[in-house]
């Protein structure tokens, strides 16, 4: 995983349901702070319990499985995370915590993407450009504060509540705005996990990828432009269960392409 995001800068992690993904991921972000102890790491989930979770997971994974007292990740006072951890319940907050500095680990939730208007009047404007400006504010204060490079890492937990591109929400909008381009990206590197990279479509697998690379014109078809996404920036491993003396995955019992 770190290799892929080393040569492509973009990773998709789409294990199957209890793989641990978040482990992985918190391991990566644990090995960026190795490196690099002043990294700035962004996971967005879906909403404030799953920020939580993520909270108490990398607790758990420094307290009980990082075994190095390193000052950089694990602390040698009460053997904790050494990396602050700042929760912002939406955009605007994560703005200003990251402009004060007060941390090297901040988690948001994707529902913020959709609630920087928050019912406001858009005098006659499509709700959706106007979300659209307003994240791309956020998007150059962030990137005034932290440097041209922006955060060190993003990961987008639950990646596919981001597939519907082509919805026209508020939520697509600000998403295209916050992420960047491909030329300014929000962070150098971008890890999305999902158990589901094609939750009802191949369309989904380009859809998830679109805010961190290039459309990819050109394709004949979505399956190959799917297949070549998934090939070169994803990784995945299926469950395994046992019967009959012997393991068997989904493959075995279930059609699935």
């Amino acid at each position: 995983l770190w290799n892929v995001l080393a040569e492509q800068k973009v990773a998709l992690l789409a294990d199957e349901v209890g793989m641990g993904k978040t482990f992985q991921a918190l391991g990566i972000a644990a090995l960026l702070w190795k490196m690099k102890p002043d990294a700035r790491v962004l996971v967005m989930a879906p909403n404030r319990d799953l920020c939580l979770h993520w909270r108490r997971e990398f607790n758990n994974l420094v307290s009980s499985h990082y075994r190095v007292v390193d000052h950089t990740v694990k602390n040698s006072v009460d053997g904790l995370a050494v990396p602050s951890i700042e929760i912002c319940k939406s955009l605007p907050d994560l703005d200003a915590a990251v402009s004060q500095g007060v941390s090297h680990f901040y988690l948001t939730t994707i529902h913020s993407l959709s609630g920087l208007l928050r019912g406001e009047d858009t005098y006659d404007r499509s709700p959706d450009i106007v979300a659209g400006e307003r994240a791309k504010e956020i998007h150059e204060s962030i990137k005034s504060a932290l440097g041209p490079e922006g955060f060190d890492l993003i990961i987008v937990d639950e990646a596919h509540y981001l597939r519907n591109i082509h919805g026209g929400s508020q939520r697509v909008a600000a998403a295209r705005e916050f992420f960047g381009t491909r030329k300014d990206p929000l962070s150098q590197r971008a890890l999305l996990l999902t158990a589901t990279p094609s939750h009802t479509r191949l369309s989904d697998v380009n859809s998830i990828f679109s805010y961190c690379l290039d459309s990819g014109e050109g394709w004949t078809s979505e399956a190959d432009r799917a297949s070549h996404l998934l090939n070169n920036y994803g990784l995945r491993r299926m469950r395994l269960m046992e019967g009959d003396g012997k393991l068997f995955s989904k493959r075995h019992y279930r059609h699935e392409k």
